[in-house]
Parts: C-alpha cells; structure tokens; sequence
C-alpha cells in the first residue's frame, strides 16, 4: 500500500497543480475525482491516463463511474462524450 501510495504522488500532485478547482481522493490505485466542468473533468482524466502510462499501469476503463445530482449535469456527461452507462444517477 505504501509503495503504491509513494508512485502515484508524482501525478496526484501534477493534477493538483494543473487542475486546483478539481478535488481529488485517492485509496490505492482507486480515484475519486470531483471537477467543475466536463472539460476538466476530462483533461484531469486524461492526465491520469498519461500517467498511468508512464508508470506501467493498466486500467480498466470500462470500471469508471460518472455521477452528476443534477439531470442537467448527466446531460451535459453525455454531451462530453461519457458512456451513458457509466454515468450513475
């Protein structure tokens, strides 16, 4: 847990630094993201995604959760190109 925890600071901070409004939990390789909009929400992704490139990681994708409390922000999920299936009400 420790190891892992220690590899993946680099780019927990990276993301921090380039996204300061977007929140950021992380347990493991698990990440809970919390992004003002869709578009950051999708650069803070993809920034995870180089990432886990440069550090040998592989994700599973189709694992993702998207949730919004508004219907208005499930739309605007969609309208982001998110999978409808994964976006949760």
């Amino acid at each position: 847990m420790l190891g892992m925890s220690v590899m993946l600071l680099p780019a927990a901070q990276d993301v921090a630094r380039s996204h300061p409004e977007t929140v950021q939990v992380l347990y493991a390789d698990d990440r809970t993201i919390a992004a003002p909009t869709v578009l950051e929400l999708k650069q803070v992704i993809g920034m995870w995604h180089d990432w886990g490139q440069r550090l040998g990681l592989v994700e599973n994708r189709q694992k993702a959760q998207y949730y919004h409390a508004t219907t208005e922000g499930r739309r605007s999920l969609l309208k982001g190109d998110v999978p409808a299936d994964q976006i949760s009400s």
